[in-house]
């Protein structure tokens, strides 16, 4: 019997009924590895990039371990649970759907949802921690999450949300073993992955076929080739990229840039969150693969890509990208338009190691809450299997639910069978010591290239300069 109810009154639910819950609309899947547990840095960032002020702290580490869920009991009366988000619609439209659920389940408990900017949510997040004046719940993405830890900004969620007597009750009751193992720490669950994703990529194989390509491209060499068939243009004007980038959008522009470094044997820092982006030759060779795909064999361009809005991942919703390196949460939505009757996902391979680069947008809770009980409760009831199905059927988010890789949906999407597979490998963002202004120096460097045409080794030197900087 797996308990996947909040409140005292809910009714009990068996395997057998959560499976057949999301299997009725494709929620999402398991990642098929979980990420190795990360040290911690010995030199932590103190939220440099906030103003300063004194950040209300957390439980000490033997209050985690002990009592992380009794530091505050439920408030009696109504009481609210302020709750950040990034504007990304899909995600805005599924919590939309989700809070009437939540606030009819808990009558006494209402949810605040604030939508920020999405490409300024992390430096938003981080003021409002040092202005202590944070949410009590907040999306908050893997690569951060220790970051937030050390600096005392998040406290661990309240077992008994989750009818559990502790955190590893809760992994072992709700979730998949690829749960990332670095947001338990001394005991206490830090955070709850609600979507994770990774990098795939799509070929439109309905272009490739009429191009004479049969197979899907799983080298190097074929990408390219396959790229350059599928690139066109009409009197000189462009109608379609072979590849198509994320351009001038600093979030993905950093994913792009983690992935490419990571298969040519690099990374930007290491579990320590110290640089090592300036170490080797890794840099150059991937930033050279970036140049390469627009100025030496043509099959991307960035003005056709900003002409259309950031980001564009609608370009292969609509047939006008052939090869798109996107977020494996994109796969409901691209089956949903229906312009692509032939397709397929699979690695995105750019040099000599296989990699598959995994990130996990999370739900923490603010060491500042005064409700941390009733805003566990909202994460718990995130995980749940009504709200899953909510968020699979329109945000298309993949969550790593206990068993969710057996449902019908995913048996019956070969692309999401892809993603199950790959995860196996998969690694996740290194722990960045200030994600703001790292996203902010890696897609400068990008831009350079791609708009200005700077060569690569003068765009890595300033991008060199600015991250030992931070």
């Amino acid at each position: 019997m797996v308990d996947l109810t909040i409140g005292a009154s809910s009714a009990k639910l068996t395997r057998r009924d959560l499976l057949r819950a999301l299997a009725a609309v494709g929620a999402g899947l398991a990642m098929g590895a979980c990420a190795a547990p990360q040290s911690q840095p010995t030199q932590p960032a103190k939220l440099a990039d906030a103003p300063k002020a004194e950040i209300q702290p957390a439980e000490t580490k033997a209050q985690a371990a002990t009592q992380p869920a009794t530091a505050a009991p439920a408030t009696k009366g109504a009481v609210t649970v302020v709750f950040w988000g990034h504007n990304s619609q899909q995600s805005v439209d599924a919590y939309k759907a989700n809070i009437p659920l939540f606030e009819k389940k808990y009558p006494s408990i209402k949810i605040d949802y604030q939508i920020k900017a999405g490409n300024e949510y992390a430096q938003l997040v981080l003021t409002a921690m040092a202005a202590n004046n944070a949410p009590d719940v907040f999306r908050v993405g893997d690569w951060q999450i220790l970051e937030y830890i050390r600096d005392k900004a998040v406290r661990p969620l309240a077992p008994e949300a989750f009818e559990a007597k502790d955190a590893n009750e809760v992994l072992t009751k709700w979730f998949s073993p690829s749960f990332p193992k670095k947001f338990l720490v001394d005991n206490g669950l830090y955070a709850v992955p609600e979507d994770v994703a990774g990098l795939l990529l799509l070929a439109n194989m309905d272009v490739l076929n009429e191009a004479g390509i049969d197979k899907f491209p799983d080298t190097v060499d074929k990408i390219i080739e396959a790229a350059k068939k599928g690139t066109k243009s009409e009197s000189g004007r462009w109608v379609r990229s072979g590849f198509e980038w994320y351009y001038n959008h600093e979030l993905w522009e950093t994913e792009q840039f983690s992935h490419l470094i990571r298969t040519f044997g690099g990374s930007i820092y290491d579990q320590d969150a110290k640089l090592v982006m300036d170490k080797g030759d890794a840099a150059l060779k991937a930033l050279t693969y970036y140049f390469d795909t627009i100025f030496t064999w043509k099959v991307s361009n960035p003005a056709f890509a900003l002409t259309f809005g950031q980001p564009t991942p609608t370009h292969f919703e609509t047939a006008n990208s052939v090869l798109h390196p996107a977020g494996s949460f994109k796969i409901p939505s691209i089956k949903n338009a229906g312009k692509i009757k032939k397709w397929d996902s699979g690695l995105w391979r750019t040099g000599p190691q296989d990699h598959v680069l995994a990130w996990a947008w999370s739900l923490g809770l603010s060491a500042a809450s005064k409700v941390p009980l009733e805003a566990s409760q909202w994460i718990a009831f995130l995980q749940s299997p009504e709200a899953v199905e909510n968020r699979g059927k329109i945000g298309g988010a993949m969550a790593p639910v206990k068993d969710i890789e057996k449902t019908e949906f995913v048996k019956q999407t070969p692309a999401l069978q892809n993603w199950v597979k790959l995860g196996a490998s998969a690694r996740y963002q290194d722990p960045y010591p200030s994600y703001p202004k790292v996203s902010k120096s890696i897609a400068k460097m990008m831009q350079s290239v791609a708009q200005s045409g700077v060569k690569p080794a003068d765009a890595l030197e300033q991008c060199f300069k600015e991250l030992r900087a931070i």
